[in-house]
């Protein structure tokens, strides 16, 4: 370290030094003439300045070791020179585009612009928009599933606005796009985090909690800037973590219960629970159950097996109340997100489990109030332990009363988790994609 104070005197002075004050500059100090000469010839070698060879230390070989040193010693410096030259040169640059984007920003988008990576549909910035949003991640799914979400929604809440989080397979996929823009559909492509743990560890990048990370990150930030869409004027936020298995049958935001809790800036979630399962709890989950063990330990797995399974796939409610929610869950995430976490696909369900099950049962560690509804009474309905169910012969999908009960509570305008049912699965296929397999070559996916 103390070589590095001789250097800037050396490199200032722009002219051949003699060979004696360069030795004893890179030796550190003068420790000796053969001790300087021997340090100073090994750290040149590091470099690759100087070539392996025997350097004399007296008479005739002195100097030329002298004159030896001297030359490969200005090329050193000279090479720090140019180094230290080029990383001023990136951080200028670096400082002159930060710059440059944010005098930039204070602008208006131009109409079909792409700004943070998303599409911007209309023309200029969007001053006020006074209806509802969708924030849908569709990351770890297919084109014909987010069809098949975004053809249902477009059907029974067509005045709301979609923004859809994906990665680039989907959206880059063709005609994919192009599919978007027609249906009035924006988009954020979601990029995976850089490497966070071993970095010699060859599956770390495959490691899907990484994925979940990054998608929830990318929609808290979205939600927390107006750059897009001034907040203010918005009515309600949908947050959809799982796209690709959701279909609606009704406007959720006409529901009663989500209409009481965004006047109060909160947010309202589903509890999953069937006719013939009753309330489910989080121990009866083996997928849950396995997601908590590897973001919380074993201990708090079963501390949290008793309490009941949160439907996370969908949540309703006002957008002050949605980003402090997306913020606590992007939070109680980002620090889970080593190891065995990351190794896990439902890492977010596990964090949203977490957040709002054992974190929030004491109101004084969340910001927003919220409403867990039941699986009888909530808009929201998990068809995976919702079945069996009723299906009228407009399609439309109607709870069964629970065993020696009569009440059957309303029809929900959301379902969840339709792929657990092959039946479910062709209905909402052959209803809802069949438009776009006919302009979309959803088959192909890159790289397989």
């Amino acid at each position: 370290s103390k070589s590095l104070e001789f250097e800037v005197p050396i490199i200032g002075s722009r002219r051949r030094v003699p060979g004696e004050d360069v030795l004893f500059a890179l030796a550190g100090e003068p420790f000796g003439y053969e001790c300087a000469v021997e340090m100073a010839a090994t750290r040149l070698r590091t470099t690759g300045l100087l070539p392996t060879r025997s350097l004399g230390r007296t008479g005739s070989g002195r100097a030329e070791t002298n004159a030896v040193l001297s030359s490969y010693a200005l090329q050193y410096t000279r090479r720090r020179w140019i180094q230290r030259s080029l990383v001023i040169l990136s951080a200028l640059l670096i400082l002159y585009m930060t710059v440059w984007n944010m005098l930039m920003g204070a602008g208006s988008p131009k109409a079909g612009a792409s700004v943070g990576g998303r599409t911007v549909r209309g023309g200029g910035r969007v001053a006020a928009y006074d209806g509802h949003v969708v924030l849908a991640v569709a990351t770890n799914t297919t084109a014909e599933s987010l069809s098949i979400f975004i053809n249902s929604w477009n059907t029974y809440a067509p005045g709301h606005r979609i923004v859809v989080f994906a990665e680039s397979d989907i959206l880059d996929a063709p005609g994919v796009a192009q599919y978007l823009r027609e249906l009035h559909v924006d988009t954020v492509k979601v990029h995976r985090p850089p490497l966070l743990d071993d970095i010699f560890d060859e599956e770390e990048p495959e490691k899907p909690g990484r994925l979940a990370l990054a998608s929830l990150r990318q929609v808290a930030k979205f939600v927390g800037t107006n750059g897009v869409i001034d907040w203010a004027t918005v009515k309600g936020v949908a947050l959809v973590t799982t796209a690709g298995d959701v279909v609606l049958q009704g406007d959720p935001f006409e529901d009663n219960s989500v209409k009481q809790y965004i006047p109060k800036q909160g947010i309202v979630l589903a509890l999953n629970g069937g006719p013939e399962l009753g309330a489910v709890r989080v121990a009866t989950d083996t997928e849950m159950l396995s997601s908590l063990r590897d973001c919380f330990g074993m201990n708090m797995a079963e501390k949290m097996s008793k309490l009941s399974l949160i439907n996370g796939h969908v949540v309703l409610g006002a957008h002050r109340g949605m980003s402090e929610f997306l913020d606590l869950v992007v939070d109680v995430l980002g620090t889970r997100t080593r190891e065995r976490c990351l190794g896990n696909w439902r890492a977010d369900l596990a964090a949203i489990q977490y957040s709002v099950g054992e974190f929030g049962r004491d109101p004084r560690n969340v910001d927003f109030p919220f409403s867990l509804r039941d699986h009888v009474t909530s808009t929201v309905y998990g068809a995976r332990y919702g079945l069996p169910c009723k299906i009228d012969s407009a399609g439309i999908l109607r709870r069964r009363p629970p065993e020696g009960s009569a009440r059957r509570g309303p029809t929900p305008t959301v379902i969840s988790q339709y792929s657990s049912s092959s039946y479910l699965r062709d209905m909402y296929r052959g209803r809802y994609s069949h438009y776009a397999r006919e302009r979309v070559d959803f088959d192909h996916r890159p790289g397989e």
